[in-house]
């Protein structure tokens, strides 16, 4: 048992250290029960997945797929908007863009050393965009990759508005349209905010919390931009989603995505230290998001104003 471990040479709390790392490398297995055996029962094959980007105006989202505990010839069999077996086709180079709802993927060991993992599902996300004609103050709306939506104009719950099946006419005040799409158990909720007839400027609550949601990523195009927006998000505590940093120019080029990963700018000053260390003090850096999390309105403005950050019509969502 654990607790009747003699090794005087191991620190306080040493030995837990020990077994923790001893069962990451697979040379042992806590069982639970106070036990550790030195025959670890075989590993199950797993799926791990991300997604490069943020849904197209299709719904298309380019997945990257990897396997652990599955040698090095591993099998990756795939289903989309259906059920994964190992008659199912198999992925080639470990990518699949697709604009599936789901897509089940199943890994498999060829050697058999390692069981077989149970599927694992990839859900898709419903998106919902909008087209604003300024001239006829016409708005069309657009859910990808497929659904139903419905809408109110008066602000009460879009889930129970009208059904949408064409263009709404907007007058000529500000206008707010909240709306609703669901497909095959999937839902998402828009706010959209539209200016009065004659302006340009994206309405922008400032005292309600706000997220910049851009399909297209926001750049900060120099180190010095980069470290400036750095700078006025720790005193804002913005936070920010679908972060890319590239660092450095060919051959020698470093790139860090992190695709839905909400982080603060405190972490990705930390990220940015250690790339550094690897290149020349006058590399260039770039930074990338497609979300910004902020806590205010006004938060927002400030962020995008001194950054020359462009906020284009339906990108800013608050509640």
């Amino acid at each position: 048992m654990k607790q009747k471990t003699q090794m005087p040479w191991l620190h306080n709390k040493g030995f837990d250290a020990l077994v923790r790392e001893a069962a990451q490398r697979g040379v042992w297995e806590d069982m639970g029960n106070g036990y550790i055996t030195k025959k670890p029962k075989p590993k199950m094959t797993d799926v791990i997945i991300s997604e490069d980007n943020l849904p197209d105006d299709f719904g298309t989202v380019r997945l990257k797929v990897d396997v652990t505990n599955a040698g090095n010839s591993p099998r990756i069999h795939f289903a989309e908007d259906g059920v994964v077996s190992e008659s199912s086709p198999i992925l080639k180079e470990n990518v699949l863009a697709t604009k599936a709802l789901r897509v089940q993927f199943l890994a498999i060991d060829p050697t058999g050393k390692n069981q077989t993992g149970t599927p694992k599902t990839w859900t898709n996300k419903l998106t919902i965009r909008n087209k604003f004609n300024e001239q006829s103050r016409t708005v069309e709306l657009f859910v990808a990759p497929k659904g139903k939506i419905k809408y109110t104009l008066d602000g009460s719950e879009a889930r129970n508005g009208i059904e949408y099946t064409q263009e709404i006419k907007l007058g000529n005040q500000e206008a707010n349209i909240y709306v609703f799409a669901e497909c095959d158990g999937l839902e998402e909720k828009r706010k959209f905010s539209f200016p009065k007839a004659g302006s340009t400027e994206v309405p922008i609550i400032k005292e309600k919390p706000a997220v910049l949601v851009s399909q297209s990523p926001k750049r900060l195009d120099s180190s010095a931009k980069t470290y400036d927006g750095l700078k006025l998000a720790k005193e804002k505590n913005i936070e920010f989603e679908h972060v890319m940093l590239t660092a450095g120019s060919s051959p020698k080029v470093i790139t860090l995505s992190l695709s839905e990963i909400r982080i603060n700018a405190t972490f990705i000053e930390a990220a940015l230290t250690h790339l550094q260390t690897l290149l020349p003090p006058d590399a260039p850096l770039v930074m990338s998001f497609k979300k910004v999390y902020t806590h205010t309105g006004h938060d927002l403005e400030q962020f995008a104003k001194q950054l020359s950050i462009e906020i284009k019509n339906g990108e800013v969502e608050q509640k």
